[in-house]
């Protein structure tokens, strides 16, 4: 996303709304590589730093419950998400992003890491707005690339090194985010409906190829 779009990663500034596995994953992962998280939550109530967040620190105050806004300035999970940022990623189940919510974001781009959190009207909203989404189907395609190489290297009777995999990895994701993103364009949709149009005629593809249409 950030070579297609060409955002700097040492430039982007990163909200993050959830420590769980996912959000604590990522959090490392980004702050490694270079990004600003300025603003991330935990289950009652959210940090933000507008210079950025020094994760590692951070976690050294983590409680046994994933809390990490106990004795710290805090502000509402909500007030987190209103906050300017290039990159807002949503990590965390069963919490809806409704239409109100979303005529109140500042993010150029939202990452849905788990499936409905956000609402259909608020969806709708953001695409009329050019906010970006992308899309859980889309985000979290990693696990299912992984299990692909895989079973190429049982077909194939080899084993990919490891230079051989990352490549092989990268092309496929950047082949699956630039196939998405030409069919959002060229039927002026959303991320979310380009990816299913594009699931279902893959689907009715296998279907015909194998005669049963």
């Amino acid at each position: 996303m950030t070579e297609q779009h060409q955002l700097d990663l040492h430039n982007t500034r990163i909200l993050i709304h959830g420590t769980g596995q996912i959000g604590s994953y990522l959090a490392d992962a980004l702050y490694e590589k270079g990004a600003k998280i300025v603003g991330i939550s935990d289950p009652q109530a959210a940090i933000f730093e507008e210079d950025g967040i020094d994760i590692p620190e951070l976690w050294k105050s983590k409680d046994r419950f994933g809390i990490i806004t106990r004795n710290k300035n805090s502000i509402t999970i909500e007030e987190l998400m209103r906050q300017q940022a290039d990159v807002l990623i949503l990590t965390t189940k069963n919490e809806q992003i409704t239409k109100e919510l979303a005529e109140q974001l500042h993010s150029t781009f939202i990452v849905e890491t788990v499936s409905h959190t956000l609402e259909r009207e608020a969806i709708h909203f953001l695409h009329q707005q050019q906010v970006q989404i992308i899309p859980e189907v889309l985000s979290t395609t990693g696990g299912i690339i992984y299990a692909y190489i895989e079973w190429m290297e049982h077909k194939q009777g080899k084993k990919f090194t490891d230079d051989e995999i990352t490549e092989l990895f990268g092309t496929i994701i950047k082949q699956a985010i630039q196939a998405v993103s030409d069919i959002a364009e060229q039927k002026d949709v959303n991320l979310y409906t380009a990816s299913y149009m594009i699931g279902l005629r893959n689907q009715a593809e296998a279907l015909r190829f194998r005669g049963w249409l």
